[in-house]
């Protein structure tokens, strides 16, 4: 009788550690999966801030690239805007003769003309330019929200794998 006793007690007490044993594995286990997803988004938001990063860079060169075109054609437009009508164009560069009044109107008027229309075109680049930077401008805002996101996003995943790794060592 109390042989048996002692051998079921034993037996119990060993099914209950083998119990709590594999209890405690099944929950490492699943700490070392929370651990692996955890590493897992941790890599993919690096990547994620990298790519970004990437991209921001390229935006800021393509808003420099834009504003030196636009420093361009400002001067561009300056410089068209001093051309002067060259009153030589007025004579006929074959016999010398002076065209008659009416022609030399007509010669100095397409002159204007044409320096407002290159004027213009000159205006209208350079605004399309400067609506451009504002698009890029815009791009790179987002993109930062994005990296802000991202850089709290895997600051949290850190913190919860050192709180699992310490709890699985």
């Amino acid at each position: 009788g109390r042989c048996t006793e002692g051998l079921q007690l034993e037996f119990d007490r060993n099914s209950e550690l083998q119990r709590m044993n594999d209890l405690a594995n099944e929950v490492r286990k699943n700490l070392e999966l929370q651990l692996n997803d955890y590493q897992n988004s941790m890599v993919n938001l690096k990547r994620k801030i990298s790519v970004n990063s990437a991209d921001i860079s390229q935006l800021e060169k393509r808003i420099e690239l834009n504003n030196s075109e636009v420093e361009s054609l400002k001067k561009e437009f300056e410089n068209t805007k001093a051309l002067a009508f060259d009153e030589s164009s007025t004579t006929c560069p074959c016999c010398g003769q002076v065209y008659p009044e009416d022609k030399q109107k007509e010669i100095e008027e397409k002159f204007e003309a044409d320096k407002q229309a290159k004027m213009n075109q000159i205006n209208h680049t350079a605004k399309d330019r400067l609506s451009l930077i504002d698009g890029l401008k815009n791009e790179i805002k987002e993109l930062e929200k994005l990296q802000k996101e991202a850089q709290s996003e895997l600051e949290k995943c850190e913190s919860k794998a050192l709180e699992i790794d310490k709890a699985i060592r």
